[in-house]
């Protein structure tokens, strides 16, 4: 926050006595108050209910007392209902701020805060209640849309990009996409060839799988920029560990009496491939 924001007449002495004269008698007050020091950094964490989107309004309030232009500070959400409900509370506080009246003491710190921010807006000429839009509150989608936008070069991309709440039927025609590079020389068209051959030609399954992979490509594409070697390696050995895994559950719901037997079979299997000459896949019998 420090690197985008310039303080202007920043008073350490004046913002510690708005936050310590009206601060509840709670065990964190120390905590909530060191929170709202806009020449720190923090990372707050706490349970649902302990007041966190409060003490972000408070701290997003004292940085604006602060800046020149409110949209030198950005507050990023999940969700746009985040944002909406932050941004409320933003807006609540300055109207309030202008009217006097009661107000219970967890609310004084607020009410003092956007007084403070009342008044950098009249001297800066900012209208915040009138362009509520100038303040930064979004979700991390509308962000980066926004710098894509004014870097339309860098970012390679020739339309405007617009989120969706569900994009499963994108992911099918990526997914559609891939299956129809089959007819072409591409790097990957062997290994795709591979894959069909192991579904049996079954392209709709195939195209399912594709698009849970990139439903839940956040699991697996990191490890896409590691070494390939490793990768096989790691991949490998986590399949193994799986068969292991279900091996151990076979042989405890096996009967003691029938694994002799099973394994028996197994190894017969495999002494006949073998004298076929049939590529064996390396199985073996795990009792």
């Amino acid at each position: 926050m420090q690197q985008l924001v310039s303080f202007v007449g920043y008073d350490p002495f004046a913002a510690s006595t708005i936050m310590s004269n009206h601060l509840i008698d709670l065990p964190d007050a120390l905590t909530r108050q060191q929170a709202l020091d806009p020449e720190q950094s923090f990372i707050v964490q706490a349970p649902a209910g302990s007041g966190k989107t409060e003490l972000l309004v408070q701290r997003y309030l004292m940085l604006l007392a602060y800046v020149r232009s409110p949209e030198a500070i950005i507050a990023l959400t999940f969700t746009r209902k985040a944002a909406a409900e932050m941004r409320m509370r933003i807006l609540n506080a300055l109207e309030n701020a202008q009217h006097p009246y009661c107000i219970s003491e967890k609310d004084k710190t607020r009410r003092q805060l956007a007084q403070r921010v009342l008044v950098q807006d009249k001297a800066m000429h900012w209208h915040l209640l009138d362009n509520p839009n100038r303040l930064r509150i979004q979700t991390i989608d509308s962000f980066c849309q926004t710098l894509t936008r004014h870097m339309p070069l860098l970012s390679t991309l020739g339309t405007q990009l617009t989120p969706l709440e569900n994009p499963k039927f994108l992911y099918r025609l990526a997914a559609q996409e891939l299956i129809c590079s089959l007819e072409t020389r591409t790097p990957w068209q062997k290994a795709l060839l591979q894959v069909v051959k192991h579904l049996d030609n079954n392209f709709g399954h195939l195209e399912t799988l594709f698009s849970e992979l990139l439903a839940n490509r956040e699991q697996w594409l990191d490890y896409l920029s590691s070494d390939p070697n490793n990768l096989r390696n790691y991949l490998e050995s986590s399949l193994k560990r799986i068969i292991q895994q279900l091996i151990a559950q076979l042989n405890h719901l096996t009967p003691p009496n029938l694994l002799q037997e099973l394994k028996a079979l197994l190894d017969f299997s495999l002494h006949q491939r073998q004298e076929r000459s049939v590529p064996s896949s390396g199985t073996q019998a795990y009792c």
